[in-house]
């Protein structure tokens, strides 16, 4: 017997999988939220989700009176009720997802977005730091964010005049996943958001990161040194390394090299080191807007896990790890089947859609996998064949598989009518959000079943599960 769990506990922790804990579900997978993306009065593209405790804060965009705006509410964790009535964010050009990350009794995030509910003329006036409190107070305060002036020292080639779009990138195109970066330290709220600097001619301006916390004033970080390189710095994330300092993960480069690159930031935002190349390269692929080159970074214990795009095909995604101060940086041990190998029991599978957060002692990542139909050369005649759904699983610091993998999502999920000559149509792929509040987990996905499946109707469906290091 002692043999036996000594071999059990050795297969346990060798190659890729280093089993610590678990992960069990809260609440069983329910309808969140309906409607068809665009349609008028209807919830339109990515909600993005916060979690407090029993209620998650939702941010989503409709069309009222004309306008599009951006709206905020509460919901019950457990049930999908709503707790509290819309807020009202503002006005939107182009809806950018959010973090929302706990702060105290509070969540909060970056909203770009015109609260006065006029015509959007500028951009710079777009960017607001929200804080919101759950019920039963259900209080939301937005104060805009002002972006400094240039200083003409800075880059011999600037033109006079404000910082021009507000964006996340310009090559590095952060995918429609891409979220506005936000942490919470001891000091408060750190933000990051990109913006372009006004540059003549052909040199029309790179990305450069810029940062902001108690002042809300956002400043240029000094990196890259000319802001009219083509390229700049874009799609940032941060993450908390302690109570008072943050890690920046950012894509650097032109159109043919897009390296990431990791630096720590003071609680205020001061750079306390100077860039380390972390991932990237010019094996990353250029093209293809939906699968973004925004990394996802989140501390574990001694190491920094990340994930990153790689690969020509946009459906791959790398686990990347390294020491908190950027160095050996290497890929992790355990790595999602890619539609660019044939390592998965099902074949070559399309796993591009995902996200990662932080609990206790671990990193949790939640992503949707299905069998890559459009590689396969010819349409899938076996409905039997065909593998979809969304997953979770933990990760330890090393960057193997802590947990085995749940499933979030029902069979009901991958449900297809067939066209008239009997072959079976497949929905392809979904949207899948992630928050966290200590070790509970809450998670949404578009569930895109037809009407003759059993269960709840399509749309967005949520299911709350929690991720536990053992002791």
């Amino acid at each position: 017997m002692a043999l036996l769990a000594a071999l059990l506990a050795l297969s346990a922790c060798s190659g890729d999988a280093d089993i610590i804990g678990r992960c069990e579900a809260l609440t069983e997978p329910q309808l969140f939220l309906s409607g068809d993306n665009g349609g008028l009065g209807e919830v339109w593209w990515s909600p993005s989700v916060g979690l407090i405790g029993d209620h998650v804060w939702v941010t989503y965009v409709q069309m009222i009176d004309g306008k599009w705006l951006g709206l905020g509410r509460w919901y019950d964790t457990s049930t999908l009720v709503p707790t509290s009535e819309p807020v009202r964010l503002g006005t939107v050009d182009i809806w950018e997802l959010q973090n929302w990350v706990r702060d105290g009794d509070a969540l909060v995030g970056q909203v770009w977005a015109d609260p006065a509910e006029e015509a959007i003329t500028s951009d710079d006036g777009l960017v607001h730091l929200w804080r919101v409190t759950p019920p039963p107070m259900s209080t939301a305060v937005g104060n805009r964010v002002a972006l400094t002036t240039y200083d003409p020292a800075d880059d011999p080639f600037l033109l006079p005049g404000r910082w021009r779009t507000i964006d996340l990138s310009v090559f590095e195109n952060a995918g429609f996943q891409g979220a506005i970066p936000i942490v919470a330290t001891a000091s408060g709220p750190l933000g990051a958001l990109g913006a372009m600097a006004p540059c003549p001619g052909a040199r029309f301006g790179g990305i450069s990161v810029h940062v902001f916390g108690a002042d809300l004033t956002a400043h240029r970080l000094p990196f890259p040194s000319e802001l009219c390189e083509i390229g700049g710095a874009g799609v940032p994330w941060l993450f908390p390394l302690s109570a008072n300092e943050v890690g920046l993960l950012y894509r650097h480069g032109g159109a043919d090299d897009h390296e990431v690159r990791f630096v720590r930031l003071a609680a205020d935002g001061t750079p306390t080191s100077m860039p380390r190349v972390v991932g990237g390269g010019e094996n990353v692929a250029v093209a293809g807007e939906y699968a973004g080159f925004q990394p996802r970074g989140v501390r574990v214990r001694q190491h920094i896990l990340f994930t990153e795009r790689r690969g020509a095909t946009g459906q791959c995604y790398t686990v990347r790890l390294t020491d908190l101060d950027g160095d050996d940086a290497e890929d992790a041990p355990w790595q999602l089947p890619c539609a660019d190998d044939g390592g998965s029991a099902w074949g070559p599978v399309v796993t591009w859609i995902h996200q990662l957060v932080a609990v206790p002692g671990a990193a949790v990542l939640v992503w949707q996998e299905r069998s890559n139909v459009s590689a396969s050369g010819e349409i899938i005649s076996d409905p039997s064949s065909y593998h979809e759904g969304v997953f979770a699983v933990m990760l330890t610091e090393d960057g193997k598989r802590g947990s085995a993998v749940m499933t979030l999502t029902t069979p009901e999920f991958t449900a297809a009518e067939g066209n008239s000559d009997g072959t079976p149509i497949f929905a392809g792929d979904t949207d899948v959000q992630v928050a966290a509040d200590g070790n509970n987990i809450f998670a949404t996905w578009i569930d895109t079943r037809v009407a003759s499946a059993p269960g709840p109707p399509a749309g967005y469906h949520a299911r709350s599960f929690r991720c536990i290091v053992d002791p």
